[in-house]
């Protein structure tokens, strides 16, 4: 059986996050700047200002939501995938699938050339049900 959801994080996750990110202690650096010894901390301390000042959780999950998402047990892991019914006349289904530690959102871009062709200059006899 199969559940459908939004992705939708509470006010308070993000709030927490952005506590946690603002309280961050920063190692002392290594005269090497380069990644020999882990993350470059100029670069996170680049992103974690970005997470703090300038990305925007609620625009994305707007992003994401554009999508069917649905969650079913099996074997007693909950799975989520995404179900996109293809606009044309008789859309082929797929399943794509990706490994660990990628993401659904690695091909967020190719789901709409996939599911509806025509609108992407494309031939809607080419569409798929992902």
């Amino acid at each position: 059986m199969k559940t459908r959801f939004h992705i939708r994080l509470s006010q308070s996750v993000l709030d927490d996050l952005k506590l946690r990110l603002e309280m961050a202690r920063w190692p002392d650096t290594v005269d090497i700047s380069d990644w020999n010894y882990g993350t470059n901390l100029a670069y996170l301390k680049d992103l974690v200002s970005y997470w703090l000042h300038d990305f925007d959780w609620r625009q994305q999950e707007q992003r994401l939501n554009q999508f069917h998402h649905y969650q079913a047990l099996i074997g007693g892991l909950k799975i989520h995938f995404i179900h996109e019914p293809g606009k044309g006349p008789h859309p082929l289904p797929i399943v794509l699938t990706h490994g660990w530690p990628s993401s659904f959102y690695e091909m967020s871009k190719i789901i709409p050339l996939l599911v509806d062709p025509a609108g992407h200059g494309g031939d809607a006899a080419d569409a798929l049900t992902w």
